[in-house]
């Protein structure tokens, strides 16, 4: 009890803070969503791989365009990647807009990366209602960029 002779119940709390809850994510979501894109236009157009599949991607997509199948028997000049072949065909096709090194497979990586994105929005959006926890749903996939 207080000095007023009221207590404030949990219920009357919860419908105090709520309203509140879009203001305390929304710079948070905008947060992760900076640190994703000063992470990934950072490295796009770096020079030098970052993983260990990425060395080879320029390879594969010289043979694509030069009409050799991506995947045949190994040899010692010669092993296919793990990756799955729609990659490497679609990087393909974004080479002649940005050459034929490691950009083409890093635009095609984050154009990626944000259909996805987009695509997060519209369902949230559909199944909730709501922009707002679209927004959240997004966000959340931004901020599981490692």
């Amino acid at each position: 009890m207080t000095a007023t002779g009221y207590e404030p119940r949990r219920d009357d709390l919860w419908s105090a803070v709520l309203p509140l809850l879009p203001a305390l994510w929304l710079p948070l979501c905008a947060i992760f969503a900076g640190a994703f894109l000063y992470a990934v236009f950072g490295r796009l157009a770096y020079p030098y791989p970052l993983e260990w599949l990425e060395p080879d991607t320029p390879g594969i997509v010289a043979r694509i365009l030069a009409g050799l199948p991506v995947y045949c028997e190994p040899s010692y000049a010669y092993v296919p990647s793990m990756k799955t072949p729609l990659y490497y065909y679609v990087v393909a096709a974004f080479s002649p807009v940005f050459g034929s090194g490691l950009l083409a497979g890093g635009a095609v990586s984050v154009l990626s990366s944000l259909g996805t994105s987009g695509l997060i929005w519209v369902f949230v959006r559909r199944e909730s209602g709501s922009a707002l926890w679209a927004v959240y749903g997004v966000a959340f996939f931004l901020a599981t960029y490692h």
